[in-house]
């Protein structure tokens, strides 16, 4: 299960997406308390944050989810993302055009050229706020490209409650800078998510190191440097 970060007594841990402590066997609504030298706390300021299934493309973000709170059994089933820890042995990076469109042919071959290879096509995705708290990305690994873009990603648990909705769930996205837009951009339908993710969302790809290059790393000058 995805897990993103967690909020406690205002203090903030989180897991990298990419990395393989994001992904948890089992979906915890309530698995920490505060241990002090002779106690251990029970704290009604706990938190934990988890990655939600994409909101189906046909469907609106507020017919998708549920409107207040709902059982964490309920929520496991159908709504908490679901996630593998795979072993690799090449390293991810992100590569973000910046703009509203993926990266030109033109750059697509530089980077062939120095021996990366692409792996899938996302958009650029930043940091995920609760209420008041956030957790962010490093922009050029694998996890600020994600393959779907949903508005809001992100369910809450508070003791033995799952919430999905509120107006402190926010996620941050890369737009195209020069299509900024001068109001605020409707993403609820399935049409206004399509129109958002085509004309301002900002694109990107992850790539790994090319099996047939990947001596190329250890070039000093790997502008010129051949096989």
């Amino acid at each position: 299960y995805s897990f993103m970060f967690m909020d406690v007594d205002k203090m903030v841990m989180g897991q990298h997406l990419s990395r393989p402590g994001s992904c948890w066997r089992e979906f915890y609504p309530m698995s920490v308390m505060k241990c002090q030298r002779d106690e251990c706390l029970n704290s009604d300021q706990d938190y934990s944050y988890w990655m939600t299934t994409r909101v189906p493309k046909q469907q609106s973000c507020s017919n998708y989810y549920p409107d207040g709170d709902i059982s964490a059994v309920e929520a496991k089933q159908k709504y908490i993302s679901r996630c593998v820890v795979c072993v690799s042995d090449y390293k991810l990076v992100s590569y973000h055009s910046f703009t509203a469109n993926p990266p030109t042919d033109q750059e697509m071959a530089v980077i062939s050229q120095k021996g990366w290879e692409k792996v899938y096509s996302g958009y650029s995705y930043i940091m995920q706020v609760g209420p008041g708290r956030a957790f962010g990305n490093a922009v050029f690994d694998h996890e600020s490209c994600r393959r779907e873009f949903t508005p809001t990603m992100i369910a809450q648990t508070y003791k033995k409650d799952v919430r999905f909705i509120s107006s402190n769930f926010k996620s941050m996205w890369l737009i195209d800078s020069s299509a900024m837009p001068d109001r605020n951009m409707k993403v609820d339908s399935a049409q206004d998510r399509e129109s958002f993710i085509q004309n301002y969302l900002g694109k990107c790809v992850v790539l790994r190191r090319s099996i047939e290059k990947k001596m190329y790393y250890y070039s000093d000058n790997p502008d010129t440097y051949e096989l």
